[in-house]
């Protein structure tokens, strides 16, 4: 059944777990069926404050479908239907999609280095651990087409990619829930832009706009490096990365149930 609701008619309901999202004496639900719900109230009443404003909202079968953009209600469907029950590409593969990193990446020429110039946050993050893995998958796909040549990369180096992948890994499972979303939300609609997203919710220093240049940087989008790149497409896509970054940190404040700017955006 398909109804439509104003902001008006949805709440938020305690429940026993923390508090619920409710339309019309019922708790919404995500598309797989998870309750709308967390223990920060100020989140999901956050929820009803990002659809003030954007006209009626359509339900069916208790699954919010109209209208779709990204904030908190995205999120925290990512939480629920994939995060909290392991189902999220970094828990069942995370080696592979740290491998396709593109700040890992490297390419011929001066533009590297000025690439690599917007990687701060990763560096003072990881510190020697990024330059290894960098170096390595540098290696690895040089030889990616030399299969006689791959004993070239000796053992104990790839012994040791593993060791640290798998540190990275644990880095990764030790975050909260909420920002384990934020890292896998990131890294898929960023194009696999693993480590920035880790840095955004690891370093302090790591601010939406650092993050959003490391992205810009990493996927070839400066204008003033690439040539073929127009200064609008830059300044396009700085401004997604980082209203969807500053979006992320917002998220994590309030799940912490604070709504200070202790985390400065």
């Amino acid at each position: 059944m398909t109804t439509t609701v104003s902001t008006l008619e949805m709440e938020v309901q305690p429940v026993v777990d923390g508090n619920a999202l409710v339309a019309d004496g019922s708790i919404l639900r995500t598309p797989f069926g998870n309750a709308i719900q967390h223990t920060s109230s100020a989140l999901i009443r956050s929820i009803i404050t990002e659809f003030e404003g954007k006209g009626d909202v359509v339900i069916s079968n208790g699954v919010i479908e109209d209208p779709k953009f990204f904030g908190t209600l995205a999120l925290l469907t990512i939480q629920r239907d994939y995060v909290e029950r392991g189902n999220d590409d970094l828990t069942l593969a995370f080696q592979q999609c740290m491998l396709a990193d593109p700040t890992l990446m490297c390419i011929p020429g001066p533009e590297q280095m000025q690439r690599e110039a917007a990687y701060g946050p990763i560096r003072s993050w990881l510190d020697g651990d990024y330059q290894f893995l960098r170096t390595y998958t540098t290696q690895t796909q040089s030889l990616a087409f030399e299969t006689e040549l791959e004993a070239m990369v000796d053992a104990k180096v790839h012994a040791e990619a593993g060791r640290v992948i798998k540190r990275i890994s644990r880095m990764y499972q030790r975050l909260t829930l909420e920002e384990r979303t934020v890292v896998m939300y990131l890294y898929a609609m960023h194009d696999h832009n693993l480590l920035m997203a880790m840095s955004l919710v690891a370093n302090p220093r790591c601010t939406p706009a650092a993050y959003a240049s490391g992205v810009v940087a990493a996927l070839m989008l400066d204008s003033k490096v690439f040539s073929d790149v127009r200064a609008a497409e830059t300044r396009e896509a700085f401004s997604q990365y980082e209203s969807d970054a500053a979006i992320a940190r917002s998220y994590l404040r309030m799940a912490a149930g604070s709504n200070d700017d202790q985390l400065e955006d």
